[in-house]
This record gives C-alpha cells, sequence and structure tokens, in this order.
C-alpha cells in the first residue's frame, strides 16, 4: 500500500496489484488443499466470481 502523508485517512493505493493478487491465490489455494483433505471432490480458486453469481442470475 502506498500511503499519502499529506492527505486525510484513506488516502492510499496499492503499489502493485499484481503482487496482492498472487498472494491472494496462494493464501487461497493453500486453502483449498486444506478443505480437500476433508473430503470435497470439486474445489475451484478464484479471486472473481462470475457477474450474476451473487445475484442469483448466472446461468454458466
Amino acid at each position: 500500500m502506498l500511503h499519502d502523508l499529506f492527505q486525510g485517512d484513506g488516502d492510499s493505493s496499492l503499489e502493485n496489484p499484481a503482487l496482492l493478487d498472487r498472494l491472494v491465490t496462494e493464501k487461497l489455494q493453500a486453502e483449498a488443499e486444506r478443505v480437500a483433505v476433508e473430503g470435497w471432490k470439486w474445489i475451484e480458486v478464484a479471486l472473481d466470481l462470475p457477474h450474476g453469481l451473487r445475484s442469483g442470475t448466472y446461468d454458466g
């Protein structure tokens, strides 16, 4: 995170979004592997959900 010391609270931006994506994916993959041991047959790790999945309108 890059913070501007001369602006108010909340004024920050990601300096390296690709790194953040990689770290999150690695963390999710590790959790997926832990859950797979419990017997789950299908686990998909993804940073984004397909459009409509949350609202129940996804038909893919």
